[in-house]
């Protein structure tokens, strides 16, 4: 009785789904090498594209060819430190824990997940697009 009142009682299927979600986040903390550069080139492709169509809704001429940002007397590179992957990463895991702490409904968690990955994206493409109108 002394034994339990101090560590309390151990049950797995209490325990069983904090542990898998520690070993799903350890596995997704250490991506592959190849992934990160493929997923780093997509991202950054991407990122360009959205800052450039929010430089012209701001009516700023511009083209874009690759990851260059030409806006006449200037040329933006979008380098891969911009491809938003190194917010990618540490907003998902964020992401991850509070949707295995949030005790709400699953469709619930499964939108917080779902949605880290594209306000990621918005957010460095906003990035993006506001060097394009300060320059």
């Amino acid at each position: 009785m002394g034994r339990q009142a101090v560590a309390g009682e151990f049950r797995l299927e209490r325990w069983a789904p904090l542990l898998a979600a520690g070993i799903a986040f350890g596995l997704h903390a250490a991506p592959a090498r190849g992934t990160y550069y493929k997923r780093s080139a997509y991202l950054q492709l991407i990122s360009s594209q959205l800052g450039v169509d929010i430089l012209r809704l701001f009516n700023v001429p511009v083209f874009l060819k690759g990851n260059i940002i030409d806006l006449g007397v200037l040329q933006l590179h979008v380098a891969e430190a911009c491809s938003g992957i190194s917010y990618l990463f540490p907003i998902l895991s964020f992401s991850y824990i509070f949707a295995v702490i949030y005790r709400g409904p699953t469709w619930h968690r499964a939108i917080l997940l779902v949605a880290a990955a594209p306000i990621t994206v918005l957010m460095n493409s906003v990035r993006i697009a506001a060097a394009g109108v300060i320059a």
